[in-house]
């Protein structure tokens, strides 16, 4: 049974005091003005007791734009049903995976 997602769209904001990137229900300018709105996702840049940086900017964007890529997943689930693909293949395959992997 899966669990709904909180609806998007989500958008990649930075959090004062805290060393990293945010994923957040509402855009910069207005997440700099709303008080108690917790992040959906947080995104460390970096750590003390990591070698290295992660592309925290580039990871969050990918996490932001969830919602809108599980959107045109099922977008293209019916456009090919529709045209008559049966769903099997490798790029079908990958379609039907990515989406049971984000609905669980």
């Amino acid at each position: 049974m899966s669990t709904q997602h909180t609806p998007g769209p989500w958008h990649v904001v930075n959090m004062r005091g805290w060393g990293g990137l945010c994923i957040g229900r509402r855009p910069q300018d207005e997440a700099d003005k709303t008080a108690g709105d917790a992040p959906i996702a947080k995104v460390i840049e970096k750590a003390p007791h990591w070698q290295g940086t992660f592309p925290a900017e580039a990871n969050a964007r990918l996490i932001a734009a969830a919602p809108d890529l599980l959107g045109a997943l099922h977008d293209a689930v019916r456009l090919l049903r529709a045209a008559g693909f049966t769903m099997e293949g490798t790029a079908t395959s990958r379609i039907m995976s990515a989406i049971a992997k984000a609905e669980g």
